[in-house]
């Protein structure tokens, strides 16, 4: 019985080490954020709904597949009723600070900004007449504005703290 448990002993040490090594040198789960904080990373196709799911019909074209930074794909043989309905999962999951959602020339188009403080990501998405789908993903514009507005801001304080 003493046997066994030191067994346990060693395994729960061995995996309590483990898992300390593994976050000091694998930190992939989290990114520097807007001045210097950290913020968990997360892929573009957490945020979005399942594509197989969303379009079980269609064909899924994925031409940049980068998943931290961006995320484009085209899909063939989706219907209206798949796209309406992807793009009001969309909204559900936070693409709500809507830009632009029409009709515009036999083309559906949705553009919107996930609603958290630095509207961080961005999706644009379009249904063509001929029943073709685009998405687009990626890390929005003002999101980026203020990363290099943060950098600058903390080079300036470093610098002054130097002179």
């Amino acid at each position: 019985m003493q046997k066994q448990m030191k067994y346990f002993i060693v395994l729960i040490a061995g995996m309590i080490i483990g898992v300390c090594v593994g976050a000091f040198l694998f930190p992939h789960n989290r990114a520097e954020g807007i001045n210097g904080s950290q913020e968990k990373t997360v892929t573009i196709t957490e945020l979005l709904p399942d594509l197989k799911e969303s379009f079980p019909n269609g064909q899924i074209n994925v031409s940049n597949g980068n998943n931290i930074e961006g995320y484009t794909c085209r899909i063939r043989g989706g219907s209206r009723d798949e796209w309406l309905a992807f793009v009001a999962a969309c909204k559900e999951r936070g693409f709500t600070d809507v830009f632009w959602e029409n009709n515009w020339e036999g083309e559906e188009k949705f553009g919107a900004d996930t609603n958290d403080e630095y509207h961080k990501y961005w999706l644009e998405t379009h249904l063509d007449d001929d029943q073709t789908i685009y998405i687009s993903c990626s890390i929005s514009a003002s999101y980026r504005k203020a990363q290099q507005e943060a950098q600058s801001e903390t080079q300036n304080e470093t610098q002054n703290e130097k002179s």
